[in-house]
């Protein structure tokens, strides 16, 4: 009798064992499907990431601007030949970081390739912008159909020199949330022409 007692005790313990695991390991696997869930990602719906300015002529500069001073200013926007893009996020909002194939100076700072020349590149409008090196939110689902651009020249020393900042990718935007996800390039066509 005690024998019987004794190994209905052994398999009671056994099963609790038993379901003690199978809840480990189903909390386990839960964590992961809700972790891999959370993980936002994106998709093209129609029109392409890359947009475009062309080449501009900048007014003569005036070499009196004190340095640290604004020597000219550029705003445009930029255009998609796919005229515009739209695309679809998992999740609800999405932060992009802006960055440029410039040399990054310091601060909001980019070279520009001549002496005494930097710039500044600010993306988006008045009620969402950002100074590259930077980011700007969205609430996931980005449509745009231009991409507003300021190019500001700045003086960095005494002297400065005139001739052309070489055109390349201006900016960046990427969500580093969603494995890097390419949200649109602002590229230019044709050099930047600067004149004293």
């Amino acid at each position: 009798m005690s024998s019987s007692i004794y190994h209905t005790q052994k398999i009671s313990l056994n099963l609790k064992k038993l379901v003690k695991l199978l809840v480990i390991q189903t909390t386990i696997l839960g964590g992961f499907f809700y972790i891999q869930s959370v993980v936002a990602s994106c998709t093209i719906i129609s029109g392409s990431p890359d947009f475009f300015i062309s080449g501009h002529i900048f007014p003569p500069l005036d070499p009196r601007t004190p340095i640290n001073g604004t020597l000219a200013k550029r705003i445009t926007y930029a255009y998609s030949t796919a005229g515009g893009l739209k695309t679809y996020c998992t999740s609800t909002g999405s932060t992009a970081t802006l960055t440029s194939d410039f040399t990054h100076i310091s601060g909001e700072l980019y070279d520009t390739a001549l002496p005494g020349i930097s710039m500044r590149i600010k993306i988006g409008d008045s009620a969402n912008y950002a100074y590259l090196p930077g980011v700007i939110s969205n609430t996931g689902q980005w449509e745009i159909y231009a991409v507003p651009v300021e190019i500001e020249l700045i003086k960095t020393s005494n002297s400065i020199t005139a001739g052309n900042i070489p055109s390349r990718t201006l900016a960046r935007a990427h969500l580093t949330a969603e494995n890097n996800f390419n949200v649109f390039n602002v590229t230019m066509t044709a050099p930047l022409t600067v004149a004293i």
